[in-house]
């Protein structure tokens, strides 16, 4: 991820209009977001030197933002924008219809309040063009300063002149580090904690300056990285479907972020046993239906040659043993050893060790006693009349059946 910031020390177009961007301040951080690797400034000539195919993080100075505290009317507001320019017609110096419009934290006064911030769009249109001319992809919209519960002081030399930034419950203010005293005077008069920072080209200037604050070293890209975390965007309304790159690019983000970011490792870990543990389920599971049917195929084969002892060869087992019952005068329903058969086998019932038929009785044993509620629903199923007998030798009469 590639923080941007653009230089406020720009020379006006010849037209007189938006100021052209003569240099950027830049951080790069880590694939996490959460360490800084590299810090610096690039004129605008040279920006395409820290890489190709980037993925930026537009950081909008304070100087164009101004915040609004509104009154924002409970649920969804159609056209809220327009809403908006509305509320805030009053007290805008511009023509609303050259600003753009982002809604901001809560307000202090509770659910119904909201702080708003207006930012020229032309402007913001100059700096996303100068990076999407680049080839890169603007992410995210993000306010260098928002209000926010906490008082904040930020002391930096970023275009020339010592400045310091002071965002609070009341709003963003910035002034020239030399006028600050009056402005963070209050400070020291309320007991609320008070967080100082200041780069280092700034901190001595920052404690000669507000001595009675507590100042700590805090380089630039560290306070872009705390913008870039607390979640305050800007990319509201029409600039929310220009800024991401569009939905099929923000997708493609997604999913490349999941590939490769260091926070999905795990997911991606137990995706890739997952799928391992599928693959070799799948062989598993058809080698064993196959053992199971070779199983059954040979169990079958066993039966029809103890049931006919006098075929010479059993090639359809099934088949010969339905033509030898139907034989039989007392003989079952054509299908009826098989359905037996196939329901005992449903049922998890063992196979049995020996069978034997006379034409009239049906006889099968087995090494150990089954249980009869089983043995009764498999003939239930095969329409075969209920098994007599106990322990592991149970008994069927065709002529009971045929009654």
């Amino acid at each position: 991820m590639l923080i941007l910031r653009p230089c406020l020390t720009m020379p006006p177009t010849a037209s007189g209009g938006t100021p052209a961007i003569s240099a950027w301040h830049w951080a790069r951080l880590d694939d996490a977001g959460a360490t800084v690797l590299a810090q610096g400034r690039a004129g605008s000539e040279a920006l395409g030197e820290l890489g190709s195919a980037q993925t930026v993080a537009l950081l909008v100075p304070s100087a164009w933002i101004a915040w609004h505290l509104v009154q924002w009317p409970g649920g969804r507001v159609a056209r809220q924008a327009e809403a908006l320019a509305g509320l805030l017609e009053e007290h805008l110096l511009q023509d609303p219809a050259q600003l753009h419009w982002a809604i901001g934290p809560q307000g202090p006064d509770g659910p119904g309040s909201a702080w708003a911030a207006a930012v020229r769009d032309a402007d913001l249109a100059a700096a996303v063009a100068a990076l999407e001319t680049l080839g890169w992809t603007v992410q995210q919209l993000v306010a260098e300063a928002a209000p926010c519960p906490t008082p904040r002081l930020w002391a930096h030399l970023l275009d020339g002149t010592p400045r310091v930034e002071l965002a609070c419950a009341h709003g963003v203010f910035s002034a020239p580090l030399a006028d600050a005293g009056p402005v963070c005077a209050w400070l020291l008069d309320d007991a609320t904690p008070i967080q100082a920072w200041a780069d280092p080209a700034c901190y001595d200037l920052a404690r000669e300056a507000l001595p009675a604050l507590p100042w700590q070293v805090m380089p630039n890209a560290l306070v872009w990285r705390d913008a870039l975390d607390s979640g305050v965007d800007l990319a509201h309304f029409h600039w929310r479907r220009r800024v991401g790159g569009g939905w099929r690019q923000r997708a493609a983000r997604a999913l490349r972020d999941v590939a490769t970011a260091p926070a999905w490792a795990g997911a991606r870990g137990g995706v890739g046993v997952a799928a391992l543990i599928g693959l070799g389920a799948l062989p598993l599971a058809a080698w064993q239906a196959q053992r199971a049917e070779q199983a059954l195929r040979a169990e079958t084969q066993r039966v029809a040659r103890q049931a006919l002892p006098g075929a010479p060869v059993v090639l359809d087992p099934v088949r010969q043993l339905q033509q030898a019952l139907q034989r039989s005068a007392a003989a079952p329903p054509p299908t009826a050893l098989e359905r037996w058969l196939h329901t005992w086998g449903t049922l998890g019932g063992a196979a049995p060790q020996r069978i034997e038929l006379d034409g009239t009785h049906l006889t099968m044993v087995w090494s150990a006693p089954v249980p009869p509620p089983a043995l009764q629903r498999a003939a239930l199923a095969a329409e075969l009349p209920p098994p007599q007998g106990d322990g592991n030798t149970w008994r069927w009469t065709w002529q009971e059946a045929r009654r």
